[in-house]
C-alpha cells in the first residue's frame, strides 16, 4: 500500500479518535450535520432506498409559497404549458389582501397545478410544542384534503424552519386524514455567492424526502441572468432537481417577490430547454413519484482511472487496500475492516463509527503526488468532467465528498455531492463532477460517514465523460456591474456567464484591453482602480470562454470616470545642464502624472518663459539674448487636469553672450 505524501491522514486508523485528514469546509459540514440529524429522526423505512444515477436531465420545479399576490401566475403557466406547486396556508385563502381566493385555487388545480400544505396560518414550527406542530400541520391538511381529496402530497416548512421533532411529526402523518409524502425546505443548493460549496442540484430521489434542498428564495433584487444560472449550473454539472422557491409575483411589492416581467421572461427562456438541454418543468409530486420524461441515453465514458478499484489488492497485508487511504478528521471513533461482504470479488472495505462528535471518515484513493509521478491519485484534464461511482451499504445517510490537487500540488476541498440514503443492500452511487476546477491536476473522492453507523463500499469507478459531439456553441455573457454612468474610486466589475457545457473563464476588458487576469470561477468579478486613468469615457466588456475554445463578448457598458484628483504631477528639467549658455538653447523636461499631464510651463527666474507646452515632448527654444548676462534659474511647472501643480528643481545657468551692441554717440 502506498502512503499519502501531501498531508497528514489516518491511513490505518483501526480504532480510536480520528487523526487529521482531508477535511471538508466546516460551514458546509454544519449544514450537512443539521440535516443529517433530522434524517436520523425518521424511520429508516421512510427513506427512499435508491441512489441517483448520473443525471442526464435537469428537472425544474416552480414552487410558490403562501398564495399571496399570485393570481397572475395561473395564466402565465398555461401560456407556457407548465405546472407549478403552490404551498398554501388554508386559513388565509379568500381573506383578501392579495391572497388567492378559493375559486382561483380551483382554477390552478383544474389547470394541472399541485397544491401543497404550508401549515394552517404560516406558523414557525420550530417555536411550537409537538402537539402544536401536529395541529398546525394536520388542521391545514384536513382543510386542503377536503377541498381536493387524495391530491395533497407535498409540504413546505414556513420560514424553512424545523425543530428536532418536526420531520418525524410530518412523516408520522395525520391520523384519519392523510400523510404528507415529502417536505421542502429552502437552501442547500448553490445560490450565487451563497452556499458556494454546495451541490448545484438536489438528487432524484432526494436523500431525505422530508428535507428537500433548494436554491435560496428568489428575491426582488435577483436578476433574470441569476435565475438562469440556477438552472444552467445544474445542467453543466450533471443535471438533477432544481426546486425554485417563489413568493409574491408583483413589481417590487416585497423583498420576497419577483416581477411579472422577470417571471414571464424566465419561463420564456426555460420552455425551449426541453428540446435543447433535456431540462423539464415538473411539479414536486411528479418528481417524487417518478412521473418524469424518459432520460436520454447515458453519455459515453472513458476507462476506469482508479488503481485497485475493486479493493482486492493488499500486497503488504496491512488491512488497507493498495492505493487507498482510511481518511478521517474531527473527533470520532472508527474501526476499519476488510470484510468478505463484497459487492463483487472476495473483499470490501467497511468502517464502523461507534462514537461521534464531529468530522467524518471515508475511504479515498490515496491523495499523493498523483499517477503522473508514480502515485495513486487519478489525474484529470482541464475542462473535462468525470463520473464517480461506488457500490455501498450503509446504516445511515452518507455524502460523496470531493477534493482536488491544485497546480501547486496542494490538496483542497472541492464540493459535496447529493446526500445518499441509507441502504441495507448494495446500492450504486454515481455522481457527475462537472468541470474540474481550473488548474486541477488530480482528484480524489469518497463517501463520507458523519455519524454513528456502518458503511461498506466496494467497486469504485472514476471515468471521464466523453464528448463525442464537438462543442460549437459559444457561451453567453453579460455585464451586471457597473451600470452606465459616472464612476470614481474603486469600481467592482461583474458579469454572469453560461454555457451549454461549462464556462472555464471570463476575461474583463477596458476599451478592448485585458483588465487583470481571466477569472476562472463564478462569481465573475474584478476590482478596477479608476484613479489609474484620466477622467473621461471608457467602455467595459467581458469575454466568456468555454473548454472548447468558443468565446463570446458581452455588450459594452460605457462609464465616465470622474475622480477628484489630488495627486500632483512629477517634473524634472533634462536640458540644459547647469553651466554657461549662450545663443539659442533648447530647454526640455520630463513630466508624469497618475492620470495625465495637461501642460508644462517653463520659467526663467520665476517668470514664464514662452507659452505652456501642452503635449510631450516638453521643450522650448530659448533665445538667451533676451536675458542679461549673468546667473539665472530655469524651472518647469507641470500641471494636471485637476489643477495640481509641481515645480521642478531649478537649473542654474550663466548667460555669457558676446556684446554685439554698438555704442551710441552724440
Amino acid at each position: 500500500m502506498k502512503t499519502p505524501l501531501m498531508f497528514g491522514s489516518s491511513t490505518h486508523n483501526k480504532t480510536g479518535t480520528a487523526q487529521t485528514g482531508l477535511s471538508r469546509s466546516w460551514g458546509r459540514f454544519a449544514l450537512f450535520f443539521s440535516r443529517w440529524l433530522m434524517i436520523c429522526l425518521l424511520p429508516v423505512a421512510g427513506l427512499l432506498n435508491s441512489s441517483p444515477a448520473a443525471a442526464a436531465q435537469t428537472i425544474v420545479s416552480l414552487t410558490f409559497d403562501d398564495g399571496l399576490n399570485q393570481s397572475v401566475v395561473a395564466d402565465m403557466l398555461v401560456f407556457h404549458g407548465m405546472n407549478g406547486t403552490f404551498y398554501i396556508n388554508s386559513n388565509l385563502i379568500g381573506t383578501g389582501g392579495g391572497y388567492l381566493t378559493k375559486a382561483e385555487l380551483d382554477t390552478l388545480v383544474t389547470n394541472g397545478n399541485e397544491i401543497g400544505g404550508h401549515t394552517i396560518n404560516h406558523v414557525d414550527l420550530a417555536t411550537l410544542t409537538d402537539a402544536q406542530q401536529q395541529a398546525a400541520i394536520c388542521d391545514d391538511l384536513q382543510t386542503l384534503n377536503s377541498w381536493y381529496p387524495g391530491q395533497i402530497h407535498s409540504f413546505a416548512y414556513p420560514f424553512a424552519s424545523t425543530g428536532p421533532s418536526t420531520q418525524s411529526i410530518l412523516a408520522a402523518g395525520c391520523p384519519g386524514i392523510a400523510t404528507y409524502a415529502n417536505a421542502r425546505s429552502v437552501g442547500g443548493i448553490a445560490s450565487g455567492t451563497t452556499c458556494a460549496g454546495c451541490v448545484t442540484a438536489e438528487s432524484i430521489p432526494p436523500g431525505n424526502p422530508y428535507y428537500i434542498n433548494t436554491p435560496e428564495s428568489i428575491l426582488s433584487t435577483d436578476t433574470l441572468d441569476y435565475l438562469k444560472t440556477l438552472v444552467t449550473q445544474a445542467e453543466n454539472n450533471g443535471g438533477g432537481w432544481v426546486p425554485l422557491v417563489f413568493h409574491q409575483v408583483c413589481n417590487a411589492c416585497d423583498l420576497y417577490s419577483i416581477s411579472q416581467a422577470n417571471l414571464q421572461a424566465f419561463l420564456t427562456w426555460l420552455k425551449p430547454r426541453e428540446a435543447t438541454n433535456n431540462t423539464y418543468v415538473r411539479t414536486v409530486n411528479q418528481v417524487m413519484t417518478g412521473d418524469l420524461p424518459p432520460p436520454p441515453p447515458p453519455p459515453p465514458l472513458g476507462p476506469n482511472l482508479l488503481t485497485n478499484p475493486s479493493l482486492e489488492l493488499d500486497t503488504n497485508a496491512d488491512n488497507v487496500a493498495d492505493c487507498w487511504t482510511h481518511d478521517a478528521n474531527g473527533i470520532l471513533t472508527a474501526t476499519w475492516t476488510r470484510t468478505p461482504d463484497a459487492h463483487a470479488g472476495v473483499v470490501a472495505e467497511q468502517v464502523q463509527v461507534t462514537a461521534y462528535s464531529s468530522g467524518d471518515v471515508k475511504l479515498i484513493p490515496t491523495a499523493d503526488v498523483n499517477q503522473s509521478f508514480g502515485g495513486c491519485a487519478p489525474v484529470v484534464e482541464a475542462g473535462a468532467s468525470y463520473q464517480l461511482g461506488t457500490w455501498y451499504k450503509s446504516t445511515v445517510p452518507v455524502t460523496p465528498t470531493l477534493f482536488y490537487q491544485d497546480a501547486a500540488g496542494v490538496w483542497l476541498y472541492w464540493v459535496d455531492g447529493p446526500l445518499q440514503p441509507a441502504s441495507a443492500t448494495y446500492t450504486q452511487m454515481r455522481f457527475n463532477t462537472g468541470i474540474v476546477p481550473a488548474g486541477a491536476q488530480a482528484i480524489t473522492f469518497g463517501l463520507a460517514l458523519q455519524a454513528v453507523g456502518t458503511l461498506t463500499t466496494d467497486d469504485y469507478t472514476m471515468q471521464k465523460v466523453l464528448n463525442t459531439t464537438p462543442d460549437t456553441t459559444a457561451p453567453s455573457v453579460a455585464l451586471t456591474a457597473p451600470v452606465a454612468g459616472a464612476v470614481s474610486g474603486t469600481v467592482n466589475v461583474t458579469a454572469t456567464a453560461n454555457d451549454n457545457v461549462g464556462v472555464v473563464g471570463v476575461q474583463f476588458q477596458l476599451d478592448g484591453a485585458n483588465l487583470g487576469a481571466e477569472v476562472t470561477a463564478s462569481p465573475y468579478s474584478v476590482s478596477w482602480d479608476s484613479t489609474t486613468v484620466a477622467n473621461g469615457s471608457y467602455t467595459f466588456t467581458a469575454v466568456a470562454r468555454d473548454a472548447a475554445g468558443n468565446t463570446a463578448t458581452s455588450t459594452g457598458t460605457t462609464v465616465t470616470v470622474s475622480n477628484a484628483d489630488a495627486t500632483a504631477p512629477t517634473v524634472a528639467i533634462t536640458a540644459p545642464a547647469a553651466g554657461t549658455v549662450l545663443g539659442t538653447v533648447t530647454v526640455s523636461a520630463t513630466a508624469a502624472d497618475n492620470i495625465g499631464v495637461a501642460g508644462v510651463q517653463f520659467q526663467l527666474d520665476g517668470a514664464n518663459l514662452g507659452a505652456e507646452v501642452t503635449a510631450a515632448p516638453y521643450t522650448f527654444s530659448w533665445d538667451t539674448l533676451t536675458a542679461s548676462n549673468g546667473v539665472h534659474a530655469l524651472t518647469a511647472v507641470a500641471r494636471d487636469a485637476a489643477g495640481n501643480l509641481t515645480t521642478s528643481s531649478g537649473i542654474e545657468v550663466t548667460v555669457n553672450n558676446p556684446d554685439i551692441t554698438a555704442p551710441t554717440v552724440t
